[in-house]
């Protein structure tokens, strides 16, 4: 009715794009939190790259044939899906070279922090 009323959208949606249209919501929220976890591990250049694989997505999915609904609705679905696939493996593979405590708690290797410990106030 929103749609209706704020946009002169008189067609109506189905069920089926609310649905397509409201997953990538979920979607991209797991994305961000995936996002956060490899900025927390210092990896900015990485985070990055999985927003500009999102955003390659969104293209791509808006290049399908169809009405502008649809298109809006491949575009947006495909982004979330491809940022949080690419989240999901890069994340996946910071953490596997993430160094593993020995029995005392200390890093078996020494770790060298991805930013400066004395940062400039």
């Amino acid at each position: 009715m929103l749609i209706r009323v704020f946009f002169g959208f008189r067609e109506g949606l189905s069920p089926v794009t609310f649905l397509a249209m409201g997953l990538p919501v979920g979607l991209y929220l797991a994305a961000m939190i995936l996002a956060q976890a490899l900025l927390g591990r210092g990896l900015h250049a990485w985070t990055t790259a999985g927003w500009l694989v999102g955003l390659a997505g969104t293209v791509t999915g808006t290049a399908f044939p169809g009405s502008a609904v649809d298109r809006a609705t491949t575009g947006f679905l495909s982004g979330a899906v491809a940022a949080a696939c690419a989240f999901a493996v890069l994340l996946t593979v910071a953490l596997r070279r993430w160094p593993a405590p020995d029995a005392t708690g200390v890093s078996v290797t020494e770790r060298q922090t991805p930013f400066s410990t004395n940062p400039v106030l």
